[in-house]
C-alpha cells in the first residue's frame, strides 16, 4: 500500500509540475509565435543608454517639450531631446507606465500591484489625485486576485471640447485594453489641485470602475499609448517585442516587430520619431517610423 501511494503520490505531483511548467512557459510561446507572425520594423532603430533603472514607459510632453520616462524603482524622470536629466520625481507605489493629459498637462502614472492610477503635476511635485480602480466592476476581472492582474499603462484620450477618456492596459489573466470611469476633465484636475494640498502624497482618493474591456489578442501587454495623428490606441507586448495598433474599440488593425530584449514603453515624438524604453536599461530612437507605418499622416495640414 505504502509503495503504490507513493507512486500516486509522484504521479500527481509530476502533473502538477508539468501544470506548471504549462502555465509559464505557455505566454512565452504565444509571445514567441506572436513576434513573427507581426511584420518587420519597417526603420532602423538606434539604441541611446539614458541614466534611467529599468525603464517602463515613456512619453512626450508637448507643453514642455520634454520626454519622460518611468522607472520600474519608483521614479519619473524628466529629460530633454537629447537624453539630458532636468529633473526626477519620486512616484509612490510600483509606477509602470506614463500619460501626459493634453488638456492640463499633468501626468497620469499607472501603478502596478495597487490597482490605481495617479495623476501627478510636474511644477508643484506633487500627487494630485489617486484614482482606486475596482475590477471587480467588470466580469472580465471579477474575482480574479492573480499578482500579474496589474496595471502596465495608461493613456488619456482627447475626445475635443474638454472631454476625455482615460484607458490602461492590465498585463494577465486576461491582458486587457480597458476603459475607466474617472472623470479626466480639466475642471476635475482643476478640484483636485484645490482639495489635494493638505494630502501632498496620495492627493484626493477617487473610487473608479472598468467601463469597457477590450481583447487585443495578446496573453501579456507592458504599455499603451495614444497616438493624436492616427487615432490609434499603441498597445506593447513586452514578452512577444510587438507594437500592435489598434482602434479605440480594441480592435487590432497592425502589428510589427520591435528592437531589444524586453521593450516595456513606447511613445511618438513631434516629428513622428518613436522612442521605446527597454527594460533591461536604455531607450530606442526609431527616426521616421510614424509616416513609415502611416503614410497618410504626411498629409500638410492647414494651419
Amino acid at each position: 500500500m505504502m509503495k503504490q501511494r507513493t507512486v500516486v503520490i509522484a504521479s500527481a505531483g509530476g502533473f502538477l509540475l508539468l501544470l506548471l511548467c504549462v502555465d509559464l512557459l505557455w505566454p512565452r510561446v504565444i509571445g514567441a509565435l506572436h513576434h513573427y507572425q507581426a511584420g518587420p520594423l519597417p526603420v532602423p532603430a538606434k539604441f541611446v543608454h539614458i541614466p534611467v533603472l529599468e525603464p517602463s514607459g515613456a512619453a512626450y510632453h508637448t507643453e514642455r517639450g520634454t520626454l519622460l520616462v518611468i522607472s520600474d524603482e519608483g521614479q519619473l524622470v524628466e529629460m530633454d531631446r537629447e537624453f539630458k536629466v532636468l529633473q526626477t520625481h519620486d512616484i509612490p507605489g510600483d509606477p509602470e507606465g506614463v500619460s501626459v493629459h493634453p488638456g492640463t498637462g499633468t501626468v497620469f502614472v499607472a501603478v502596478e500591484y495597487d490597482n490605481a492610477i495617479v495623476e501627478y503635476d510636474l511644477d508643484e511635485r506633487r500627487v494630485l489625485r489617486t484614482l482606486v480602480v475596482d475590477l471587480n466592476s467588470h466580469d472580465d476581472f471579477k474575482g480574479k486576485t492573480h499578482e500579474n492582474m496589474g496595471f502596465e499603462g495608461v493613456a488619456v484620450v482627447s475626445e475635443g471640447d474638454d472631454v476625455y477618456r482615460l484607458f490602461a492596459v492590465i498585463e494577465a489573466r486576461p491582458a486587457r485594453l480597458v476603459v475607466l470611469s474617472a472623470d479626466v476633465s480639466i475642471q476635475a484636475t482643476a478640484r483636485a489641485r484645490r482639495d489635494s494640498v493638505a494630502a501632498p502624497f496620495v492627493g484626493v482618493k477617487e473610487n473608479v470602475n472598468v467601463v469597457a474591456s477590450y481583447d487585443v489578442g495578446l496573453t501579456r501587454i507592458s504599455d499603451v499609448a495614444f497616438d493624436v495623428e492616427t487615432q490609434q490606441m499603441l498597445v506593447i507586448a513586452s514578452g512577444a517585442r510587438t507594437l500592435t495598433m489598434t482602434d479605440l474599440n480594441g480592435r487590432p488593425l497592425r502589428s510589427i516587430r520591435l528592437p531589444g530584449r524586453k521593450p516595456e514603453g513606447f511613445c511618438f515624438l513631434p516629428n513622428g520619431d518613436a522612442v521605446i524604453a527597454e527594460d533591461t536599461g536604455g531607450v530606442f530612437l526609431c527616426d521616421g517610423l510614424r509616416s513609415a507605418l502611416c503614410p497618410e499622416t504626411l498629409v500638410m495640414r492647414e494651419p
